[in-house]
């Protein structure tokens, strides 16, 4: 809960909502991915419990980690962790998002999504959320330290000891 002020989604307060309706309208990728030892199917179903396959090919898709999926031996259906299968940084957040992107919600919050990958790998994931967010009509929350990722957002809201010491739209 906030100190002073509210958080609001569509003008509702957050705190007026229950926690499991608020968790149904948001979704998160965080600079730490976690996937669990089970498919890649499942991990990306884990956004939303009832996606059918075409709804996580889909997301997979639009998250471009479908072909590097369909390599694999077993494609979705492949176990991470087990065989010897692991998956890069960049190859990682990829499913993350198509994990986001499968939940089918409006918010989509980024906590540092980029933090522990490469410049190359940074810059396409960032590539990868702006296109994803417009296809799927979304608003995309970007937390970052990192000026040239916020500076490729359309408004930059800088928080400073708790304070809004910037408030500017990039593009519009």
């Amino acid at each position: 809960d906030v100190d002073q002020g509210t958080v609001s989604i569509g003008s509702v307060d957050i705190r007026q909502m229950e926690s499991r309706y608020l968790m149904e309208q948001v979704s998160f990728v965080f600079q730490d991915v976690y996937l669990f030892k089970q498919s890649i199917r499942d991990n990306i179903r884990l956004g939303n419990q009832n996606a059918s396959d075409e709804q996580i090919q889909a997301a997979a898709k639009a998250a471009q980690c479908h072909d590097f999926i369909m390599a694999l031996p077993n494609g979705y259906d492949t176990v991470i962790g087990e065989q010897g299968i692991h998956l890069s940084g960049g190859e990682q957040q990829r499913i993350a998002i198509a994990r986001a992107l499968a939940a089918n919600v409006d918010l989509i919050f980024a906590d540092e999504p980029t933090g522990n990958l490469d410049s190359a790998n940074s810059h396409e994931i960032m590539e990868l959320l702006k296109l994803s967010n417009k296809k799927y009509n979304q608003t995309l929350v970007v937390i970052t330290h990192d000026e040239n990722i916020a500076l490729q957002a359309d408004r930059i809201i800088e928080i400073s000891d708790g304070r809004i010491t910037r408030d500017e739209v990039i593009r519009s």
